[in-house]
């Protein structure tokens, strides 16, 4: 099966740099949203965090499972997505 996706992977270029484009809008609403209700005290005695610091790993942890699990095949494109989105 990941033969027939090496073949077929030009049709989803476009959907996966618009989800990406979306995804980079959302993620940074969802920081700017994150930091301003953020009262910069630890989440927990244990951790020094505060609760935007979590919310922002999380919002890049979910892009990264996404890219992980997507498994794009093709290495020059996706160079330019990462070239595209990974200096943000």
């Amino acid at each position: 099966k990941r033969e027939e996706f090496t073949i077929f992977h030009s049709w989803f270029i476009r959907a996966v740099a618009k989800w990406l484009d979306i995804a980079l809008y959302k993620a940074m609403v969802r920081i700017v949203r994150a930091v301003r209700l953020d009262d910069l005290h630890a989440v927990d005695d244990i951790s020094n965090h505060s609760s935007s610091a979590v919310d922002v790993r999380t919002v890049l942890s979910q892009i990264r499972t996404f890219w992980t699990q997507l498994a794009w095949p093709d290495v020059e494109t996706s160079y330019v997505f990462i070239s595209r989105y990974g200096n943000v």
